[in-house]
């Protein structure tokens, strides 16, 4: 076997791979007497089926499969060997390589075209200086936060009679004339009292568990859009407008929880001497840090953008849209792949750059180990029943996130989330940048601005 690379252009090259018949003439043999060992044809008794009848019937395909096997190692190998570093895979050059005929030659010849990684520095100030928005919480977001936690935190109970602020189940039912069977047509549903038109509230209000009326779905609700979530119907549909009967079956009322010490303490566990501006302060920072994660994926694909322009890294650009079309199994024609060709040039370059940061910064590089913990983190983090120095919960939490990490799919995307966070904090810190306050509303209105641009 003889294998030569004729370099086509500076970042294109071509393989020519000559393979002789005593590269593989040893192995068709072996495989066709395996072939002979379990052949069955009238006549003869199992396994004893004469060799040329087996080479006659089998022999082409044998060959073919054997060569094309050969052809790809080689390939593989010499690539390997030789430390090329392609983009792609390599395209068979069918003009070249012409018709193989498996019938009269014994020499065979094939030829591959490959597109080569250009060589570059990685240099992360090419980035420039990029802008961080920093997102401050407004006091309507800190507030409808503090409301939020105190509604999780509150006290839920069950009133004797109906007065305002409360949830009522109920249980709707259309009685046809027909028929005097309780349970047809039921449908148990919950509403807030003070959802109701004034004509309904004062019906309810002081009303008990097993209080009945007649009901307008229509009629009930001042927003028509309630009363169409309520009975899960569309505008038009004849519910709407039916007279029902309902019959109130429980009362709710959900108290927030007072903002003192005890409520502090069970939203900030391990923080003491909390007082209410103490409290918001707190809040405030977590907010913040839930922006945080937000600006932390812009400035992540804004730095990728900015070291993909920075570097003009060049391309084997007609290799790579010829692979992205035969890599695409017939699903894109070379006029839709030219039109889209610029995206993936940027995908490219940026995979090259990625390649390099990875291999020149070890701590980007997702380990199984980063992965079990994450697991452990995120399941067992907050179980004090679970713990690791005792061998008995290590051995079942192992276990657990054995189980877990079968699915493949789900090890690969916490693998891209870990991969991701490891990049976003190296480019905060590696990457030059001037912060700039802003407001929620600033940021999603700059968000908006540059989509459209």
């Amino acid at each position: 076997m003889n294998i030569v690379k004729e370099q086509t252009s500076e970042l294109t090259a071509s393989l020519h791979i000559t393979l002789e018949q005593k590269d593989y003439e040893d192995q068709v043999a072996g495989e066709l007497r395996e072939y002979q060992k379990k052949a069955s044809m009238p006549g003869f008794r199992p396994g004893k089926v004469p060799l040329g009848l087996v080479k006659k019937m089998y022999g082409k395909a044998v060959l073919a499969d054997k060569v094309n096997k050969l052809v790809s190692d080689a390939l593989n190998s010499y690539i390997t060997d030789n430390k090329l570093t392609i983009l792609g895979h390599p395209l068979a050059n069918i003009e070249k390589t012409g018709t193989v005929d498996f019938d009269q030659n014994t020499d065979y010849h094939f030829h591959f075209d490959i597109g080569l990684a250009p060589e570059f520095e990685l240099d992360l100030t090419k980035a420039g200086t990029l802008e961080y928005p920093r997102i401050k919480a407004d006091k309507e977001t800190i507030e409808k936060a503090a409301e939020d936690l105190r509604n999780r935190h509150g006290i839920h109970s069950h009133p004797e009679k109906i007065e305002k602020g409360v949830s009522i189940s109920c249980k709707l039912q259309l009685k046809s004339e027909e028929s005097d069977d309780e349970n047809k047509d039921t449908k148990e549903i919950e509403v807030k009292y003070d959802d109701l038109t004034e004509t309904y509230q004062k019906q309810l209000l002081h009303q008990g568990n097993g209080f009945n009326m007649e009901f307008v779905a229509a009629d009930a609700f001042s927003d028509n859009s309630k009363a169409k979530q309520l009975l899960s119907v569309e505008d038009g549909d004849q519910t709407l407008t039916d007279t029902l009967y309902l019959t109130v079956t429980e009362i709710h009322l959900h108290e927030p929880a007072e903002m003192n010490h005890e409520f502090f303490a069970v939203v900030f566990p391990g923080i003491e001497d909390i007082d209410e501006t103490r409290f918001y302060e707190l809040l405030t920072e977590d907010i913040e840090k839930q922006f945080e994660r937000e600006t932390d994926r812009y400035f992540l694909n804004k730095s990728v953008e900015a070291l993909v322009e920075g570097h003009r890294i060049s391309l084997p650009d007609d290799f790579l849209m010829k692979w992205i079309v035969d890599n695409s199994e017939g699903k894109m024609t070379e006029d839709q792949v030219a039109a889209q060709y610029e995206s993936y040039a940027r995908t490219f370059r940026w995979q090259l750059i990625e390649s390099k940061l990875s291999a020149a910064h070890n701590e980007l590089n997702v380990t199984t180990k980063d992965i079990r913990n994450f697991v452990k983190s995120y399941f067992f983090g907050g179980l004090s029943s679970f713990n690791e120095e005792s061998e008995e919960s290590g051995q079942r939490m192992e276990g657990i996130v054995d189980m877990i990490l079968k699915n493949k799919e789900e090890e690969r995307r916490i693998a891209d989330q870990l991969a991701e966070q490891k990049l976003s904090s190296f480019f905060k810190t590696n990457i030059q940048k001037i912060e700039k306050e802003m407001s929620k509303e600033e940021y999603f209105e700059m968000i908006k601005n540059e989509n459209n641009q």
